[in-house]
C-alpha cells in the first residue's frame, strides 16, 4: 500500500505533496502561510516546508531560537489546498539548493 493511500484511510486531510495554508500555530507569525506539505513525521506531524521568506520559531526539543522554512505542524493545523502547480515546486527547489 502506498504511504499516501495509508494516511488518507486514517482521515487526515493533507498528502505529500500537497499545498497548504497554516490555520493554526503558536507561532503567529507562521499563520496564513503556504507550505508544501513532504512527509510523515514519526511523532505524528507533517514535515511541511515553508514558501518564501523564512520565519523565525523554536526547535521542538531543545527550544533555541532558529530561522527556517522547514518545519513540522499537526494535520489540524493546515488546510489543504491542493498539489502545488508546477511554479511552486520550482521555487521551492530553487530555494533548497541557495541554502
Amino acid at each position: 500500500m502506498d504511504v499516501s493511500e495509508e494516511l488518507g484511510s486514517n482521515g487526515l486531510r493533507c498528502r505529500p505533496g500537497d499545498l497548504a495554508r497554516v490555520i493554526y500555530s503558536k507561532n503567529p507569525m507562521l499563520i496564513g502561510r503556504l507550505v508544501i506539505v513532504e512527509c510523515w513525521n514519526d511523532d505524528g506531524r507533517w514535515n511541511v516546508h515553508l514558501l518564501g521568506e523564512p520565519a523565525f520559531g523554536v526547535t521542538m526539543y531543545l527550544k533555541r531560537p532558529v530561522i527556517t522554512c522547514a518545519f513540522a505542524a499537526r494535520d489540524s493545523s493546515l488546510e489543504p489546498i491542493g498539489p502545488p502547480d508546477e511554479s511552486v515546486t520550482l521555487q521551492t527547489t530553487a530555494d533548497r539548493s541557495d541554502s
